[in-house]
Order: structure tokens, then sequence, then C-alpha cells
């Protein structure tokens, strides 16, 4: 359970930072002469890097239905310090297939007995869209 809850917690983070629009995994950007590298395709500008880091130390992300997650912080920031803050849960704009899989969890939460609300089950469709 608690490492669903930290994984959803960096899925949400993710999609918040690509939201942000200061994502470089899409490719290059219109005019730019340099192509993308498999190492370098998810990774994120200065700025979203920024974005992203700023998230995880305030420990709160307001899109979130219990934004405050401070009691997985230290296990959020040591997820994206073990990838080299680059995108995990997204490549090329899309979510890989392992977002897809936990996000399909998350949404079935109540399936288990839980309260899908306190994953965020009913906006990810929507997140999903702006990604």
């Amino acid at each position: 359970m608690r490492k669903r809850l930290i994984l959803f917690l960096a899925v949400s983070l993710e999609f918040t930072a690509c939201f942000g629009g200061t994502v470089s995994s899409d490719g290059p950007r219109k005019g730019a002469a340099e192509t993308r590298t498999p190492s370098t395709q998810n990774s994120l500008t200065a700025a979203g890097e920024e974005e992203l880091r700023a998230l995880i130390e305030t420990r709160h992300l307001a899109d979130l239905q219990w934004p405050n997650f401070s009691d997985h912080g230290d296990a959020v920031r040591e997820f994206y310090a073990q990838a080299g803050y680059r995108l995990a849960w997204s490549q090329a704009g899309k979510p890989t297939a392992q977002a897809t899989e936990l996000i399909g969890i998350l949404e079935g939460a109540d399936q288990k007995g839980l309260d899908t609300k306190d994953y965020d089950g009913a906006l990810w469709p929507e997140r999903l869209k702006m990604l």
C-alpha cells in the first residue's frame, strides 16, 4: 500500500511538471536542429527539473485530493534522485505502460475496498488528456 502511494505521488508530480509546459520529452522544439537521443528523451528542461524539485521539496501538490505528502516526501525525492530527475512515467509526451497500469489500479481502488477519490480516481482521465 505504501509503495502504491509513493508511486501515485511520483506519477502525479511528473504529470504536473508536464502540464507546466516545461518538459522536453516530446522531442526537439520547433526550429531545433538537434535530435533527441534515447538517454535524453525523458529529460526535463532546466526549468522543468527546477519545478519538479520544488514540488518535491515543498511536499505539497495542490492538484491532489490530499495535497500534503510530507509523510512520503523523502521516498518521492529518492525515487526521482535515482532516476536523475528524468521523467519516469512518461515518454515522448505519453504515459508509459507502467503508468497506465498504475492509473488503472488507482481508478479501481474501490474494488479493493479503498476510496477511489483518495487516489484521485476521477481526475486521471482529464490528466491523461492534458498530457
